[in-house]
């Protein structure tokens, strides 16, 4: 019976268009979706939005959808079942087990030692077997909760993971573009080059200076281009896209600034503690596997300090990006009032072409600047959040006695 709860899946792809591939359409909602119709929906434009990731990574990453599927069908995990499948299937295991007792008792007479014995063995499996399912129903599964907890991490490594990818990728497409506007102040300075020698003002030196500028100027391009596609490529295919999709990168919101006043790793601690998976294993495991109570109550104490320690050590990443963030604001709104400075003395015929450019590039690189200092700083609260959440990573793992033997 368990049997006919598998079934083979494999994660599904949004096509080139933004619409879903064929196989994904006939996919039913997991049990793990917390999303309504209207945003499963909204996923399927061509949009990749920064706030969509966690859904996108839920309902199309290939890696998380593929252990979903194992996770939620293998026969074994029996988590792909409702409680009353579970009983259902728990009961028929039961009812099997008693006839075979008794049908092993009624011809105990005519069996081998051996053969009665088997019967026996397969009647305590059978009922093993039962009783796992109806622990599983009645959520006290301790390796269903692991593999909750288990596909829970996964989700939560892939979406700070792409979420990096994605202010990354913005990061270099900036960079693309510094470096295609570099090429373009290149190829002015070599026409004044080429000019100024004519006139006799420049030496054949100079024009070639000017010439191997350039040059370095298309390989920068070059480089930027090709990186700034690898990661947009990465980006997407995490996210679910085909890898020949062309879907548009959004924006990247600047960072939620009053959570941070509302930040207390002192006050915090008991929370991220009280949520930590890596302290929640070492709590479910029994102490004879730990070497003893003792042992166990110590290894508890390092990992409850561990993830004080490590809570501080986020919270003052937070100032110093905050106040990093605050520097480049301000030195953002200087390089603002000289961009508009220079446009209006651009449309006043008051700056040469080459000078508007470098004034333009000017506002790029202070562009890149700013969106660094908001991409760190919300880097740096997520990571605080995600340790109040129980997913911060402790050094100190729960060593068993097995483990230590081997």
């Amino acid at each position: 019976m368990l049997a006919a709860a598998a079934v083979i899946c494999s994660g599904s792809l949004l096509s080139g268009n933004g619409s879903l591939t064929a196989f994904a359409k006939t996919q039913q909602k997991s049990f793990l979706t917390e999303y309504d119709e209207e945003t499963l929906e909204s996923f399927k434009d061509n949009t990749l939005e920064y706030w969509e990731i966690p859904g996108l990574i839920q309902e199309y990453n290939p890696e998380f959808k593929s252990r979903q599927a194992s996770f939620e069908y293998a026969p074994d995990s029996s988590m792909g079942l409702t409680k009353e499948q579970l009983l259902s299937i728990a009961a028929g295991l039961r009812t099997e087990a008693e006839e075979l007792k008794k049908t092993a008792e009624e011809d105990k007479d005519g069996l081998s030692k051996k053969e009665y014995d088997n019967s026996l063995a397969n009647v305590r499996v059978l009922k093993a077997k039962a009783q796992e399912l109806e622990d599983a129903a009645k959520g006290r599964s301790a390796s269903g909760a692991a593999s909750i907890r288990s596909m829970r991490l996964l989700k939560e490594q892939l979406i700070k993971e792409a979420r990096e990818q994605m202010k990354n990728t913005k990061l270099l497409e900036k960079e693309e573009e510094i470096a295609r506007n570099g090429v373009r102040i290149a190829e002015l300075s070599l026409d004044s080059a080429k000019l100024k020698k004519e006139l006799g003002l420049y030496a054949k030196e100079q024009e070639l200076d000017a010439k191997r500028s350039l040059d370095s100027a298309k390989a920068a391009e070059a480089s930027a281009a090709s990186a700034y596609q690898d990661a947009r490529q990465s980006l997407i295919r995490l996210c679910g896209w085909s890898y020949d999709a062309s879907p548009v990168i959004g924006e990247i919101p600047k960072p939620n600034l009053s959570v941070i006043s509302g930040f207390n790793p002192e006050t915090d601690a008991e929370k991220a503690i009280e949520n930590n998976m890596c302290i929640f294993d070492t709590r479910m495991t029994a102490s004879a596997q730990q070497g003893g109570a003792d042992a166990k109550a110590r290894t508890l104490k390092t990992q409850e300090n561990e993830v004080r320690s490590k809570l501080s050590f986020l919270y003052q990443s937070i100032l110093q990006k905050k106040a990093a963030y605050d520097a480049a604001e301000i030195k953002f709104d200087v390089n603002r009032s000289e961009k508009e400075a220079a446009e209006r003395k651009n449309a006043l015929g008051m700056l040469s072409e080459a000078e508007y450019l470098q004034a333009e590039n000017d506002w790029l690189l202070a562009n890149k600047t700013m969106d660094q200092a908001v991409y760190e700083l919300t880097s740096a609260i997520e990571e605080y959040e995600w340790a109040l959440q129980g997913l911060l990573q402790l050094d100190t793992t729960v060593q068993t006695s097995q483990t230590s033997m081997q």
